[in-house]
């Protein structure tokens, strides 16, 4: 869900590999071939806008979490690249033809990441709580007071300007201790983000 706003960093990312399209030819000659030639026709920089969701863009979470993604973008499409492609972006822009192949491409990746991590944390809890094991789904919403915990814990944090990282770290946190899965969705995106890649995670990504 949330990586759809990592879109703009990968759109500039790909114009930064492929440059401009050459304008300019001899008179009488014919117009140089360019490789990419259609691959950003139909699609531009911008994710679909969230406004739409009152509710969630009141969210001072959800709206940590959407600039993250938003700055993160490019770092995160690099983990796909690496993995996939030995860190070719030129051979993976081929590949796909278009830029919304492109970007349809590393959202199937990301969530395929997700799945991962989701099936690695119930399996955590499971082993930390082995009378879950033959549960076969660990619903976020089991436990109604650990809800209401993470509320109020998110919303001090909120209030202590706290990052996106921190807040996710903490509901993670607490979720595993309770033996449930981290109830909001883009919370685990972040999550999965940070499985990801570490190494993008910033102290000062409060914003």
């Amino acid at each position: 869900m949330i990586e759809s706003y990592c879109r703009t960093h990968i759109w500039y990312k790909c114009r930064s590999i492929t440059g401009e399209p050459p304008v300019v030819h001899l008179k009488g000659q014919p117009i140089p071939h360019w490789e990419y030639d259609g691959f950003f026709d139909g699609s531009d920089a911008y994710a679909i806008m969230w406004s739409f969701d009152t509710k969630r863009a009141r969210n001072k979470t959800f709206r940590q979490a959407v600039g993250f993604f938003s700055r993160n973008g490019a770092e995160l499409c690099q983990v796909w690249i690496t993995d996939r492609f030995n860190g070719d972006w030129r051979k993976a822009i081929l590949q796909y033809g278009t830029f919304n192949n492109f970007f349809n491409a590393f959202e199937a990746y990301f969530n395929e990441r997700k799945e991962k991590f989701m099936a690695k944390t119930k399996e955590l809890i499971q082993q930390m709580y082995p009378e879950l094991k033959n549960i076969k789904n660990i619903r976020p919403n089991s436990h109604g007071g650990v809800a209401n915990l993470l509320r109020v814990l998110t919303r001090t944090m909120n209030e202590q300007g706290s990052s996106i990282r921190t807040i996710a770290k903490v509901q993670y946190s607490v979720c595993l201790q309770a033996g449930i899965y981290v109830p909001e969705e883009f919370i685990n995106d972040v999550l999965t983000a940070a499985d990801m890649d570490p190494n993008i995670w910033k102290e000062d990504d409060s914003k």
